[in-house]
């Protein structure tokens, strides 16, 4: 189910006329002023994943959640070559959901999270999957997302047009957070790759420019922003890739309404669209987002 939250009014013009500097003193001008103008801010998160038409078993997994002003939109996709990945896509996710704080702690979430598949009789190799997530929170009027593993991340800005943030790994194999005090890690460290951060401005849906940086494995990679500065935030599995279309990311945030389920409905359509186009997703897809609209209200 997709989850709401009214955010604490505020004006975005007033921070124009500041440097970044003064940004505490424009959260308190902001929020006077936007008391007398009535302008408001509503959030709503939602999440949808599929099965590629070449798999038998959805390893991918997608969740939003929402407590006392914290918003997480999480997608997480399994590994297909560690056994029941899908369980432990939903134990990874839950257990980082459970605390309520985007500061991901890594060794607590693969400790909590190695102790519940144990619980369950599956292998800890069940953890093998990605985590990659936006939030927002309230308190600080911040909102952002981390990438912990291969994937995408769309953002839509109110001023700069539209970000994509890819993770991708040279040698194809991504660095499962499971891999964190685990035997396993010196073996994958023999494969000596980078992961490669590449971020691309768009301007309607044209390439405008691209950054490539390369850093080792277990690199996380994480982006800041400033709500007012934010239309919406989706983040995306490996799998978006696998339509067989460069711009099947871009494609798919060309969103019209994005009340409600918005990435529930868009997901339908777009599959509906890529079908009659002959194209099809063979990997998992799983989404997950957050929007933020203004609205309009009376005068207080």
């Amino acid at each position: 189910m997709p989850s709401q939250a009214s955010i604490l009014p505020f004006t975005i013009k007033v921070g124009a006329i500041f440097s970044n500097n003064s940004r505490s003193f424009i959260n308190i001008i902001t929020f006077i002023i936007g008391t007398y103008t009535g302008e408001y801010m509503e959030l709503n998160t939602d999440f949808a994943f599929r099965m590629g038409k070449d798999h038998t078993v959805c390893e991918d997994y997608a969740f939003s959640y929402e407590k006392e002003n914290i918003s997480i939109a999480v997608v997480s996709d399994g590994c297909s070559g560690s056994p029941l990945t899908d369980i432990g896509a939903r134990i990874l996710t839950h257990t980082f959901l459970k605390e309520g704080d985007y500061r991901l702690n890594k060794e607590n979430l693969i400790s909590e999270s190695r102790v519940i598949a144990s619980k369950l009789c599956i292998p800890e190799t069940a953890l093998d999957a990605t985590l990659i997530y936006c939030w927002s929170d309230l308190n600080t009027g911040k909102t952002g997302f981390s990438m912990y593993g291969d994937g995408t991340v769309m953002v839509g800005t109110r001023k700069n047009g539209v970000l994509k943030f890819d993770s991708e790994y040279s040698s194809g194999y991504p660095y499962y957070l499971n891999y964190f005090k685990s035997p396993r890690l010196l073996e994958y460290s023999k494969i000596n790759q980078k992961v490669v951060i590449k971020e691309t401005q768009v301007n309607e849906w044209v390439d405008f420019f691209e950054i490539s940086n390369s850093f080792e494995p277990d690199f996380i990679f994480s982006k800041e922003f400033d709500i007012e500065d934010i239309e919406w935030i989706v983040c995306f599995s490996d799998g978006i890739s696998s339509v067989n279309s460069d711009k099947a990311a871009y494609d798919f945030c060309t969103f019209k309404n994005m009340n409600g389920n918005f990435l529930q409905r868009r997901f339908k359509r777009w599959e509906k669209i890529n079908k009659k186009d002959g194209l099809f997703h063979y990997d998992d897809v799983s989404v997950a987002g957050i929007h933020f609209k203004e609205e309009d209200n009376e005068t207080i």
